[in-house]
């Protein structure tokens, strides 16, 4: 079983590979919006088993790497520690800032701002599950609810009973955060280096155009940068 810590995050390989999160460009935020099939790498979870929805698609407001993959990040170490009892977690900003890799030091005002807008950001991203007839649906969100409330300086987390394998799935990946923190403010090296540990161990040697490379991780940046 693959445990999170202070160095590493525990992540499900789909939603790495699924370009869910990319690099954006600041021109690109309010316009970023994405619409993925994943089908293929969400048919086993079992929710889509069990009810046979065949069909599954991932849409909404495209998530970066700089602020909204740290708290995802966050998200998936909290889940991991404090869910699955019961679908709403409550923790203190100071360790919900940690389990997204900031520094105590690095917990201001700043800081709160942007992941509040990240929470914002990840409970907006919609799932929608459809059998292959098109006779039953299901609509969920990564994140069903998320709250920080700063006079009592907790954040409150509310998930999905239904998609609890997006944060205990067993083919899962253990990331180090360490390269993310040394690639700050470079968002492609960022997706790169966790598109590359999300695939198979027994993959080889990759051989890859850069341009597969950009068009895989939805790379819309200008290709200088």
């Amino acid at each position: 079983m693959l445990v999170p810590s202070d160095d590493k995050s525990v992540q499900p390989r789909a939603l790495l590979r699924l370009s869910v999160f990319t690099p954006v460009a600041p021109k690109e935020r309010g316009k970023r919006d994405f619409l993925i099939d994943a089908s293929e790498e969400l048919s086993t979870l079992e929710i889509a088993r069990r009810e046979g929805y065949t069909k599954i698609r991932i849409k909404g407001a495209k998530l970066n790497m700089s602020t909204d993959f740290k708290a995802w990040i966050g998200i998936v170490s909290a889940f991991s520690k404090y869910g699955f009892e019961s679908e709403k977690i409550t923790l203190s900003f100071s360790e919900f800032g940690r389990m997204c890799g900031l520094r105590p030091t690095d917990l201001n005002g700043r800081a709160r701002a942007r992941l509040k807008e990240s929470l914002f950001n990840i409970a907006s991203v919609t799932l929608a599950f459809t059998t292959k007839d098109g006779t039953k649906n299901m609509v969920s969100h990564l994140v069903q609810k998320a709250k920080l409330d700063e006079n009592e300086d907790v954040v409150e987390l509310l998930g999905d009973k239904d998609l609890w394998e997006l944060y205990r799935w067993d083919h899962k990946i253990l990331l180090s955060l360490k390269p993310l923190s040394n690639l700050a403010r470079k968002e492609a090296a960022q997706a790169l280096y966790v598109y590359l540990e999300s695939l198979p161990s027994n993959t080889g040697p990759l051989f890859m155009t850069m341009k597969r490379f950009r068009e895989r991780l939805s790379l819309d940046s200008p290709v200088k940068t």
